[in-house]
């Protein structure tokens, strides 16, 4: 008898409550580069100056492979063939996004997978007008050899602040941030004093702060992560104050204050929009499953300090021990090469006794492939499962951190005349007053003469209405 009652209660409890995963946006840091400055081994690698290598193609062809693992043969979340419909696929202007992108998706959709020609139809139609093309027959009509399927992806301009961090004002917001911390910052800047003056030695460079260790540690990154030879005077706890010094200037620069505030803004937007279009939509017709956002360690920086994984505290904790005692609940490490976050939207089905459906939603996060605590974040903290937060707790924490990150961050919006769709987005970093003075009075012109056309025209058009009506009324007469 109990053993039935069970069951029963627990049938009862599976059509009561069920679960699904129905978006995912996925946020990633390219793979191994080239170093992107001219401070050490320069010479033998400048041809590979801030581009994807082959180990970095390497790291996303392996994080498509997992993914395809996870969400395509265990979860049955995408289907076996890449499907345009389901996917948006978003890379920066640059080269090793872009390519980390495709070596990801060869990945997730990897060969045999690509597209079939249609069979029985003239070989003909398959060339291009060039007379001199010929035809190469494919095994299994293979579309592309090895039935490869190449998936697009598409860039986004600086402007698009949700995958971008050129903001015209950062310097400003930086020099604030460093204001507000002076204290600290010059107790750190004192604490480097030994690593600048071995530093310049061994690199015959002048390094006088952090930022400047900054950027060779961003070098140094790029050759350990080849296996490439480093000076013999550099020890084991010179490179990990390197990193701490990076990891002070990423934080400071990235992970606090206004420009924080103003770029997660921007990001936060664009994840709650897609998770709220899929909510509030016909979500037969909604097909978009999985968005992909192919971009840089400060992509990630910025969203992982708004959700208080990065914090500054952590790095002076390890710098500054006697001042700063607490370590914080949780410190991620700075993104590496190929570092993959990903926001998952689960919807949940409460069948009603009237059966009516109700739905519920709620986000999990995963970093690294492992699911990230969300009870750092202040809504998120009274929810039962630390690994879950619902989806309108999240959003209460990250909306409307900023209504327009766009003149905030330094640019300006000109609206164009009605008919354009678009809208210019000016730089005001590179424009001076004179200059956006003539563009404000090029736009006041183009509009003053479209108005004059106008009126010309309707005056045209009266005065030959009289003409007309005079001649009928001589006819008449």
């Amino acid at each position: 008898m109990f053993k039935s009652t069970f069951l029963l209660l627990l049938l009862i409890g599976v059509f009561l409550i069920n679960s699904k995963l129905v978006q995912v946006i996925e946020i990633f840091r390219h793979g191994t580069r080239g170093p992107l400055y001219n401070i050490y081994d320069w010479q033998e690698q400048q041809e590979n100056m801030g581009e994807l290598l082959p180990a970095g193609m390497r790291q996303h062809y392996e994080l498509g492979k997992q993914l395809r693992k996870e969400y395509i043969e265990e979860l049955e979340f995408l289907s076996e063939n890449y499907d345009p419909t389901k996917f948006s696929i978003y890379s920066t202007n640059k080269n090793r996004t872009i390519q980390s992108a495709q070596a990801q998706l060869l990945g997730l959709y990897p060969f045999s997978y690509g597209p079939e020609l249609i069979k029985d139809i003239d070989n003909s139609y398959y060339l291009p007008p060039d007379p001199s093309a010929v035809w190469e027959q494919l095994e299994n009509q293979e579309a592309l050899p090895n039935q490869y399927d190449p998936i697009p992806v598409h860039t986004v301009q600086k402007e698009d602040l949700f995958l971008s961090s050129k903001c015209p004002n950062k310097q400003k917001f930086f020099e604030q941030n460093k204001h507000i911390i002076q204290e600290i910052y010059d107790q750190v800047q004192n604490l480097y004093q030994p690593l600048f003056k071995k530093c310049s030695q061994i690199f015959q460079q002048d390094f006088t702060n952090t930022n400047q260790l900054w950027d060779l540690y961003d070098n140094l990154y790029s050759t350990i992560s080849q296996e490439r030879k480093l000076p013999e005077e550099l020890s084991q706890k010179d490179l990990d104050l390197l990193k701490l010094a990076a990891d002070f200037e990423w934080n400071i620069t990235y992970g606090t204050g206004e420009y924080n505030r103003i770029q997660s803004s921007s990001v936060f937007d664009f994840i709650i929009d897609i998770f709220q279009n899929y909510i509030k939509s016909d979500q037969s017709t909604n097909n978009i499953k999985w968005t992909m956002l192919s971009g840089h360690d400060t992509n990630l920086i910025i969203i992982l300090s708004a959700l208080n994984y990065m914090d500054l505290n952590c790095t002076l904790y390890q710098l500054l021990p006697d001042i700063y005692k607490e370590k914080p609940k949780i410190c991620l490490e700075t993104p590496q090469y190929a570092s993959s976050l990903i926001f998952e939207l689960h919807q949940q089905y409460i069948f009603s006794q009237n059966d009516n459906n109700n739905y519920k939603y709620y986000i999990k996060m995963k970093y690294e492939g492992n699911y990230l605590p969300l009870n750092l974040i202040e809504s998120c903290q009274n929810e039962q499962n630390i690994y879950e937060c619902q989806f309108d707790n999240f959003i209460q924490n990250i909306q409307n951190k900023s209504e327009n990150p766009h003149l905030e961050c330094g640019f300006i919006e000109i609206e164009q005349p009605q008919d354009l769709y678009t809208k210019t987005i000016i730089d005001m970093e590179n424009k001076s007053g004179k200059d956006l003075l003539l563009m404000l009075l090029c736009v006041i012109s183009i509009a003053i003469s479209i108005f004059l056309l106008l009126t010309y025209q309707k005056k045209e058009q009266i005065k030959i209405k009289k003409q007309l009506l005079q001649e009928n009324i001589d006819i008449l007469d």
